[in-house]
């Protein structure tokens, strides 16, 4: 489970605990504070969390092999 509060000071944060990983994953999902002040971590959030990192890691191979074309 993770709260949000209004004091956030990543310095204290463990990055090498699976734990404290699974807690910043449950935190990124809080989208308003005031009406969902908390999460609790699920599979789910990781697995969003793998896809959005390999779509992420494909992004510049996909735009030089035109699979995706860019516009402004």
């Amino acid at each position: 489970m993770a709260r949000l509060s209004e004091k956030n000071d990543d310095k204290s944060e463990n990055y090498g605990n699976g734990f404290s990983d699974r807690a910043k994953l449950a935190k990124s999902s809080i989208t308003n504070q005031f009406v969902q002040p908390y999460a609790v971590f699920n599979e789910q959030m990781r697995e969003d969390y793998e896809q959005r990192s390999i779509a992420l890691l494909h992004l510049d191979d996909a735009i030089q092999n035109g699979e995706i074309k860019v516009f402004y």
